[in-house]
């Protein structure tokens, strides 16, 4: 953000960055334009992406429920 100068109104300390993104794929700071055969006159776009934990689940094959992981409804008492 700092690098291109982008007003990101944020708290400072998050977890969002900018990357650039070219047919669906967010290009790598190191990769070289020229290296990937990217066309001229190509549209490319300056994106924001924001990291977020993936929700992972547990199937339990006895009762046949599924328990979300990290859930703020399992408890100590949760039968699994």
């Amino acid at each position: 953000k700092q690098e291109f100068d982008l007003k990101v109104y944020d708290n400072g300390s998050s977890d969002k960055s900018v990357v650039l993104n070219y047919n669906g794929c967010d290009l790598k700071p190191k990769w070289s334009f020229g290296d990937l055969n990217i066309p001229s006159g190509a549209i490319i776009r300056c994106v924001t992406r924001q990291q977020q934990a993936a929700d992972l689940y547990i199937h339990c094959g006895f009762n046949k429920q599924i328990l979300k992981l990290f859930d703020s409804s399992i408890t100590i008492e949760t039968t699994i």
